[in-house]
């Protein structure tokens, strides 16, 4: 596997390119703690996350990622951004179009912007602890004052909005889930045994499978232990063979 870093609107991304080539490649939304510099990536860094991408390349796929502007919480401008790094990776690279996409905690927000924005681009969206709603999150960190202050902050910083435009923004998320619930594509949602931070999200969770169930569509819903993590891959895999029977 060879990897490289570039720039994009002053934001670091990286490829990962395999040594045997599949021809599919996988984007990667991360969740808070994700980054991308000019050396080195919350998934170079991180054991679990490194061995995630060995597994994908040693398969064969293709993988990138965008610092994104940080805690983006789904920003417009960090959706465009994605955007902008598939066409230039698409460019670039001798692949497949239609591409899968693995978002964790906070990039699931992305990942539902670019639902809209990438039509018969994407080809399986595989969901990790995933945050689907900013509203259920920013009532969830309300009981604890200084969690609360910190996610408005960044709610300002990220969508470039006022104090008193918070409300509004998190009127625009309601129905979004229905984005999730009406694609067409394999859908994959991972769950970790154990307390986390989107823990509020589960309700949501549970109602986008039971809607997917409902109209037929592709979805599997996998509860792993912590120590299980190496297990992800796998999981994905599966539904990425299946999701790659028709080019």
């Amino acid at each position: 596997m060879t990897q490289r870093t570039f720039q994009i609107e002053h934001e670091w991304c990286m490829i990962h390119c395999p040594e045997k080539p599949n021809g599919f490649a996988v984007m990667i939304l991360g969740d808070q703690q994700h980054f991308v510099d000019e050396n080195q990536s919350f998934w170079t860094q991180n054991i679990g996350r490194a061995k995630m991408i060995e597994e994908l390349t040693s398969h064969g796929y293709t993988v990138f990622y965008s610092n994104l502007y940080g805690k983006n919480w789904g920003s417009s401008k960090a959706a465009d951004l994605a955007l902008t790094l598939y066409h230039l990776i698409m460019k670039q690279e001798i692949l497949n179009e239609k591409i899968h996409v693995i978002a964790e905690g906070m990039g699931a927000l992305a990942a539902i912007e670019l639902i809209t924005m990438m039509k018969g681009e994407i080809r399986s969206v595989s969901l990790i602890s995933p945050c689907l709603s900013i509203k259920k999150h920013v009532e969830q960190e309300k009981e604890k004052k200084f969690f609360y202050k910190r996610i408005v902050q960044e709610l300002i910083d990220s969508h470039e909005i006022n104090e008193d435009q918070i409300e509004e923004l998190l009127k625009t998320q309601e129905g979004t889930l229905e984005k999730l619930a009406e694609a067409d594509f394999p859908m994959v949602i991972i769950k970790f045994v154990e307390r986390s931070r989107y823990d509020g999200q589960q309700e949501l969770i549970n109602q986008l499978i039971q809607k997917r169930k409902d109209a037929g569509l592709p979805i599997s819903f996998h509860y792993l232990l912590p120590e299980k993590r190496t297990l992800i891959p796998r999981k994905m895999l599966k539904e990425f063979h299946h999701s790659e029977l028709d080019l």
